[in-house]
């Protein structure tokens, strides 16, 4: 069996389980994810994620056979949740722009609501061992792309490197949030988006305009702030 056939399995087995046994796995995630954050993903053990989940070390075991299953069931999970359903929504916003930032709207209020499994993806997924990092990679291209051809469509003549470097400075606006962002803070998130989309739209434009005639490849300097 290869690595990729490994994972695949599992996430068949999983999506196999009834409802109730799917619900309890989110919960273990969910309280995974929190002692990850609490401890780093390198200092718990599954026996403290059992007790941090309510249930025993054998109810654990029954769900995950290692802690790495458990990491790579919020990854996915996340990753999943982000995916599901977006190239079905997106033809039927009518404008790149407004795409874009339904694009926006939608992974940060996805954030919002699971900040602390978000947070185990942005700080714990490097962490993930070899046989599950390959389908998590290729999950994250996509995700990646879909973002980048809207963005694309914003800056006809763009050159491919600029268009990378502009997609990246989107998700770097979105998941810089989670390590700062407090839900009981004086900033709501929709207050947080609005800003974000702003700044990001301004330098798009910023970077349209440094497109030369032609089309081709900008300065060095185009993605600089003007």
């Amino acid at each position: 069996m290869t690595q990729t056939q490994h994972a695949i399995q599992l996430i068949e087995r999983w999506k196999a389980l009834d409802d109730k046994a799917r619900n309890r796995m989110v919960a273990v995630g969910r309280a995974g994810a929190r002692l990850f954050g609490k401890k780093g993903y390198l200092n718990v053990t599954m026996e403290g994620g059992a007790v941090e989940g309510g249930m025993s070390k054998g109810g654990i075991y029954h769900y995950f056979e290692s802690k790495a299953e458990v990491l790579f069931f919020i990854v996915n999970k996340v990753i999943d949740d982000l995916l599901i359903g977006l190239p079905e929504e997106l033809p039927g916003v009518p404008s790149n722009g407004d795409r874009l930032k339904a694009l926006m709207r939608r992974h940060l209020s996805y954030y919002y609501g699971n900040l602390d499994e978000v947070k185990t993806l942005l700080n714990d997924r490097k962490l993930l061992p070899e046989e599950f990092r390959g389908l998590i990679d290729r999950k994250e291209e996509r995700y990646f792309h879909l973002v980048e051809s809207e963005i694309a469509l914003l800056a006809p003549g763009i050159d491919a490197g600029s268009l990378t470097t502009v997609t990246f400075a989107f998700f770097g606006l979105c998941n810089w949030i989670p390590s700062w962002y407090k839900p009981e803070g004086r900033l709501e998130i929709d207050e947080i988006f609005q800003v974000n989309f702003t700044l990001f739209m301004g330098g798009v434009r910023d970077v349209r305009r440094s497109l030369p005639p032609s089309g081709g490849s900008p300065e060095p300097a185009a993605l600089t702030t003007k």
